[in-house]
C-alpha cells in the first residue's frame, strides 16, 4: 500500500498526540499511528525515522509550542507579573495537552539538537524574566532551576492524580508561586543591600 495522499507530519504528530492524551507516550507505535492513519507503517519513514524518529517530532513540536505559550503570555509584562503569567501559561498547557506535556518532558532525553533548541528557549525566556530581579548569574541559574523543577514536579503530581486531599489544588499552586516569588524578591533584596 503506498502512501495515503494528503498524509502530513503535521497528521502523524496529532495522530500521536491523540494516542499520547489518552494513553501515554508509551503507547505511540508506528503500527497504532499507522493504523489510525490508514496507512502501512513502513509508509511513515517517508516523514519520520522510525519510532525514536516520531518521538522526537512530537517532542520538537511540543516544545515549541509550549515555548509560544509561555513567550505570548510574557508579552507585555515583567517582573513578578511576567513570571505568573509563563508559569500559568505552562501549567495550562500541561493541563489541556497531558500527553503532548509528557512528550515534553522526555525531550531533555532525546539525542537531537532540533528538540535541544526548543527547549533552550524555554530556558533562556525563564533566564530572561528572572534577570529583572539582579541577582549574581550563580543565583538566577538555582531560581530558573526551583522554578522549573516546582513547575515539573507539580504538573507531574496533578496528571498522576497525587493530590489526593480535599483542597484546591490552585490554591496550592497559587501558594508555591507565592512562595517561591517571594523567595526570589527577598535573594533580590539581598544581593542589593550588599552592592
Amino acid at each position: 500500500m503506498a502512501v495515503k495522499p494528503g498524509i502530513t507530519l503535521e497528521d502523524i504528530i496529532s495522530v500521536s498526540i491523540d494516542i499520547a492524551d489518552q494513553h501515554g507516550v508509551s503507547e505511540i507505535s508506528l503500527s497504532t499511528v499507522s493504523k489510525k492513519l490508514g496507512i502501512r507503517s513502513p509508509s511513515l519513514y517517508n516523514h519520520v525515522n522510525g519510532l525514536s524518529g516520531l518521538k522526537a517530532a512530537l517532542a520538537h513540536y511540543g516544545t515549541k509550542r509550549l515555548y509560544e505559550a509561555m513567550a505570548d503570555a510574557a508579552i507585555g509584562k515583567s517582573g513578578e507579573d511576567a513570571i505568573y503569567a509563563t508559569t500559568t501559561a505552562y501549567i495550562d498547557f500541561a493541563r489541556n495537552n497531558p500527553g503532548l506535556y509528557e512528550a515534553v518532558s522526555i525531550a531533555v532525553k532525546l539525542d537531537s539538537d532540533v528538540v535541544q533548541k526548543e527547549a533552550d528557549k524555554i530556558l533562556q525566556l525563564m533566564v530572561r524574566l528572572l534577570r529583572t530581579f539582579h541577582l549574581p548569574e550563580d543565583l538566577l541559574v538555582h531560581q530558573v532551576r526551583i522554578l522549573r523543577a516546582f513547575l515539573h514536579g507539580f504538573v507531574t503530581i496533578e496528571q498522576d492524580k497525587g493530590f489526593g486531599i480535599p483542597l484546591d489544588v490552585d490554591e496550592s499552586l497559587q501558594i508555591g508561586l507565592d512562595t517561591i516569588i517571594a523567595g526570589i524578591k527577598s535573594k533580590s533584596n539581598q544581593t542589593e543591600e550588599r552592592e
